[in-house]
């Protein structure tokens, strides 16, 4: 049977996906945390990792060697990130998973910072779907722009995922 390992373990998310995976026997469910979490106490949980997360975040490229040593020591076939960042950081390095027979559950990194870039929202669904206006505001000096789109709104903030490798 496959083996999985789920990242992170903390997410509110894991669990459920643990339960899904163990009423379908599709793959061995493994649960990666950082530190000390309820989670870890759960019945749902056979078998999880628990590895010190001041050695998990020193880098991006010590975290993700420290989920691909953990992979290889748990003969594991697939890393599954649940949340945000584990996403984009695991994705980014997919190639380096593969070169060990590891899959990593989680789109391209292009796509993901394509569909992350909420400015180059409305020529990414050009002729898929409408898209409701929106101002990209850079600076203080250009908060003005907020009065030209009526009410209701959405103000987001531009996530930078050049910036994720600082966990």
């Amino acid at each position: 049977m496959c083996r999985v390992l789920i990242v992170p373990g903390s997410s509110r998310k894991a669990l459920a996906i643990v339960s899904s995976i163990r009423k379908y026997k599709i793959c061995e469910p493994y649960v990666l945390f950082y530190s000390n979490h309820p989670h870890l106490y759960s019945r749902y949980l056979k078998d999880k990792v628990l590895l010190n997360m001041n050695k998990a975040y020193v880098s991006e490229r010590e975290y993700v060697k420290n989920i691909l040593l953990i992979s290889l020591t748990y003969d594991i076939d697939y890393v599954l990130p649940i949340d945000w960042q584990e996403t984009v950081l695991l994705s980014k390095y997919k190639s380096l998973f593969k070169k060990y027979g590891i899959n990593v559950i989680a789109p391209q990194y292009e796509k993901i910072v394509q569909a992350s870039d909420k400015t180059s929202l409305p020529e990414l669904v050009k002729g898929i779907v409408q898209c409701p206006p929106q101002e990209t505001i850079r600076s203080k000096l250009e908060l003005s722009k907020v009065t030209r789109i009526s009410p209701p709104l959405v103000v987001k903030g531009i996530r930078m995922i050049q910036s994720l490798n600082t966990f």
